[in-house]
C-alpha cells in the first residue's frame, strides 16, 4: 500500500482512506463494488459479503469462491464476473468492459437487485444457525 501511496498521493483523483470502522456506509455511497484479484488463494472475500450486504452490484475475478458468491440459483450474477485472465493487458481491458458496462444505470439496478437476494446468505443469524447444525 505505501507504494501505491507514495506514488499517487498527490493525484487529485485518487484519495487513500486508510482504516475505515465502517466499510457499509462506504459502500452505500458506492455505486458498485470492484474486486480485481488475480490472487489464486482467493477463498470467500470479506469484502464481497460486505457489498452484497448493502446491495451493491459487483465486478470481481473468477478465482476461489467468487463466482458461487455472486451467483444465484437461477444464473443471474449481482455483477460482472471477469475471467482469470493472466495476460495483464487483456485483464485490464476486461476490467475496461466491465467497468463501461456498469456505468449503465438500469444494469446496476439489476445486479443491485440480485444483491439483495444473495445477501440473505451471509446474514450472521443464517450463518449461526447453519454452523450450529453442522
Amino acid at each position: 500500500m505505501e507504494k501505491w501511496k507514495n506514488i499517487y498521493d498527490k493525484h487529485p483523483k485518487i484519495t487513500f482512506l486508510g482504516y475505515q470502522s465502517r466499510i457499509h456506509g462506504l459502500y452505500r455511497i458506492s455505486d458498485c463494488a470492484i474486486v480485481p484479484t488475480r490472487f489464486e488463494g482467493e477463498s470467500y472475500p470479506l469484502c464481497i459479503i460486505q457489498a452484497l450486504q448493502v446491495g451493491l452490484p459487483i465486478i470481481a475475478t473468477d478465482v476461489g469462491e467468487i463466482k458461487s458468491m455472486l451467483t444465484l440459483k437461477d444464473g443471474r450474477t449481482s455483477g460482472i464476473i471477469l475471467p482469470n485472465e493472466r495476460d495483464t493487458k487483456l485483464f485490464i481491458s476486461h476490467l475496461k468492459d466491465a467497468m463501461q458496462e456498469m456505468m449503465k444505470k438500469e444494469k446496476r439496478e439489476i445486479f443491485s437487485s440480485a444483491s439483495k437476494e444473495l445477501a440473505k446468505n451471509y446474514d450472521i443469524s443464517n450463518l449461526a444457525k447453519k454452523y450450529m447444525n453442522i
